[in-house]
């Protein structure tokens, strides 16, 4: 998300993610300790934080995203477009539910 938002404050990406704050949070210090994000504070409110990423976590989001493509395309070769629809289709219930539980 940060690829796309950087700058996004923790609650946004909690939203985005479907989880909680306080779970986000606790990503966000373990990727701030890997040198991935740096927290800034937010120009228009000093009570607030965003997260921003670093030089090294837009390399590794680079390097990640053609691995994780190539994976799911891996995954998903043998399956026919109809069954693709209809998996989808049927997932949405189930991870709706799962976001509800949080």
């Amino acid at each position: 998300m940060l690829a796309r938002l950087d700058g996004c404050r923790v609650g946004t990406i909690a939203d985005l993610a479907g989880t909680d704050e306080p779970a986000t949070s606790r990503v966000v210090d373990q990727m701030e300790r890997d040198g991935i994000v740096i927290r800034r504070p937010a120009i228009d409110d000093s009570r607030a934080v965003e997260v921003w990423l670093t030089p090294e976590g837009r390399k590794l989001f680079d390097h990640l995203v053609p691995v994780a493509d190539e994976f799911v395309e891996k995954l998903t070769r043998n399956i026919s477009q109809d069954d693709m629809r209809y998996m989808t289709r049927h997932l949405e219930k189930p991870l709706s539910d799962i976001q509800e539980l949080q």
